[in-house]
């Protein structure tokens, strides 16, 4: 009987969450529908592809903000770990000469050291993620001006500025490497052991930790991909 009436609660229980995520469509869908109207072109095909070019960016770093929510941390640096990560690419480019897919990789790699840090500071050193990764952004925001003196780097391959202005079959790249990005964080999170840890450390890091589960590397790896994407 007890189980019944706990299975008959449930769906009572998720109206709630479903009428709020639906809410929000709904929001979305009116305010384009009103802007639509002042002005055509906003749902132009072009239009809505240079606003998800644009977006992007924030969309693949909100994909590795959401590996660190879920794990119970917060990462406020991803932002300044993106533009480090940017500075190294183009200074391997221009500074160092090195081929463009050798730059990618370096810079991936610079994104994740930093993540990797974050991570043994929440991890290991119990230092709240708040405060590691505010402390994070500010130092990165130093080191940046450190290195450039405030000035732009310039003069780019062509190639490298081609994968985010060119496209495939109409579709700009920025959106295919936002749709890979996507595919491999929900398998990520929904097909590997880790990424089920990473869910569990964030809904109870007692009981996940009591349970015999990997809550410290799962939240370290958390902070690394958080730093790489």
């Amino acid at each position: 009987m007890n189980l019944q009436r706990t299975e008959r609660r449930k769906p009572l229980e998720m109206k709630p969450l479903l009428w709020g995520r639906l809410s929000v469509v709904l929001l979305l869908v009116f305010i384009a529908g009103v802007i639509s109207v002042i002005e055509p072109q906003f749902i132009s095909l072009s239009n809505i592809l240079d606003v998800i070019t644009v977006a992007c960016l924030y969309l693949l770093i909100s994909f590795g903000e959401t590996l660190v929510i879920a794990a119970g941390g917060v990462d406020l640096s991803v932002g300044q770990i993106a533009g480090f990560s940017a500075l190294v690419t183009s200074l391997l480019m221009t500074s160092v000469r090195l081929p463009v897919w050798a730059s990618l990789i370096l810079g991936l790699i610079a994104g994740g050291a930093l993540g990797a840090v974050n991570g043994i500071g929440v991890v290991y050193l119990g230092i709240n993620s708040f405060v590691m990764t505010l402390s994070m952004m500010y130092v990165i925001v130093g080191v940046k001006y450190w290195i450039t003196g405030g000035m732009s780097i310039m003069y780019l391959p062509k190639s490298f500025v081609h994968i985010g202005r060119g496209q495939l079959g109409g579709i700009p790249f920025p959106v295919l490497i936002l749709l890979m990005g996507f595919i491999i964080c929900w398998i990520f999170l929904n097909r590997l052991r880790v990424g089920r840890y990473i869910y569990l450390t964030g809904s109870g890091l007692t009981a996940s930790f009591i349970s015999g589960l990997p809550v410290k590397r799962a939240t370290l790896i958390a902070f690394i991909l958080s730093g790489v994407l």
